[in-house]
């Protein structure tokens, strides 16, 4: 409800306001709330997990694929087949560098997910 609402007033906002950069940047705030949030949720039900050790190789993937898609892509994307290619260019500049970066801890990951799984599907006593 909560991310409901700031995508209804923030959204508008931001269009209002700032045009199609306001839309954007309006629905990328309620995104970044939400991960935010997150962070704090698997913190509180994951303590052994290392965020940031998670994270960094996702961060630099991140950066890399805006880098890349703001700089190069978006000067070439004229019509739906290149937006499709463009996604999926940048889909891959995004997973290549963070698998790389981050593929043992990637495993290690979804291994405590599933621990955590297991841990609260087990009768409480």
């Amino acid at each position: 409800a909560i991310s409901t609402t700031l995508v209804w007033t923030l959204v508008p906002l931001g269009t209002y306001y700032f045009d199609k950069l306001g839309f954007a940047v309006g629905y990328a705030v309620v995104v970044w709330i939400g991960n935010i949030i997150m962070i704090f949720v698997v913190k509180k039900e994951l303590p052994d997990v290392q965020l940031w050790r998670r994270m960094r190789a996702s961060i630099f993937g991140a950066v890399l694929a805006t880098a890349v898609g703001y700089y190069w892509v978006r000067t070439w994307v004229t019509d739906p087949l290149t937006l499709v290619l463009g996604v999926v260019l940048l889909a891959v500049v995004f997973l290549v560098p963070t698998a790389i970066l981050d593929g043992r801890d990637l495993i290690e990951t979804v291994a405590a997910l599933r621990g955590a799984k297991q841990h609260n599907a087990s009768p409480k006593e």
